[in-house]
């Protein structure tokens, strides 16, 4: 421990045990349940959002939508709403300043849905 110049093994350990005791309390029946909800909200969020999706590829935990607006510019005036609507993939991708990455997990519902489709159509009006 004195010699380490970093504590990644330790980190890494730590979000493998997390996954094991998730993966164990779930089981196969919890794990497809959290999956099946996931792709559902997935498919409601393209439906539900007023953007276009950037792609026609199924989604499953997250949807890219292109902004009519830059998407750094949407995140800004979303935040000042006090919703974070998700990761502008301009950061780390070129050429897509107006795309914005909508996560949709288990931990989600349809109502947050809802409430960002509302704000968006509020901002973007």
């Amino acid at each position: 421990r004195e010699k380490a110049t970093s504590n990644i093994t330790t980190n890494q350990t730590l979000l493998a045990l997390a996954g094991l005791v998730t993966l164990s309390w779930l089981g196969p029946e919890g794990l497809r349940e959290v999956g099946e909800t996931c792709a559902a909200l997935a498919e409601y969020a393209r439906e539900t959002i007023p953007l276009d999706p950037a792609f026609e590829a199924p989604s499953f935990k997250e949807v890219a939508f292109r902004t009519p607006i830059p998407a750094r510019d949407l995140v800004r005036r979303m935040r000042e709403r006090g919703i974070h609507p998700g990761y502008v993939l301009g950061r780390d991708y070129e050429g897509m300043d107006d795309v914005v990455l909508v996560a949709v997990t288990e931990k989600r519902t349809r109502d947050d849905i809802d409430r960002l489709a509302r704000a968006l159509e509020e901002v973007l009006a």
